[in-house]
């Protein structure tokens, strides 16, 4: 099996022990609620990368418009960023993100995007937290 055979198996049955993780209502320390979405944001965005220079900034496009099952996964997309944006939009905003910079940048980039605005709002959450118990036990 080629790398990009391989890689999609692995990467979904990383989602789907995630899924029963969740489904089991385990939840992430939360000194790593922001680090995993930020390590994913980068290790997406170095793929990325290597996409871009092998096969050029609109490589995506073909095979997005070339079959019915293309543009499914890009409607599929679509509406999970969308899904996605309405549950951290408000977060970002409480935690006095701009938000409307972040939605740009997820546009733009997809869940590099959406992972590292995840991650920024859980390490500002986190680091909220930890201010307001100092100032609490002070």
């Amino acid at each position: 099996m080629s790398l990009t055979e391989t890689l999609p198996l692995l990467a979904t049955l990383a989602f789907f022990g995630f899924a029963a993780a969740m489904a089991r209502g385990i939840t992430l320390p939360p000194a790593l609620s922001w680090v995993i979405p930020a390590a994913l944001s980068v290790a997406l965005l170095v793929w990325t990368l290597w996409s871009i220079v092998a096969e050029g900034l609109f490589g995506f496009w073909p095979v997005q418009t070339a079959t019915l099952w293309g543009n499914q996964v890009w409607f599929d997309l679509g509406l999970a960023f969308g899904i996605a944006l309405v549950f951290l939009a408000p977060r970002a905003r409480e935690q006095n993100m701009r938000a409307g910079l972040w939605i740009l940048m997820v546009c733009c980039s997809g869940s590099i995007g959406l992972l590292a605005m995840m991650a920024r709002i859980a390490w500002l959450q986190q680091n909220r937290a930890h201010v307001r118990q100092a100032t609490q036990n002070a």
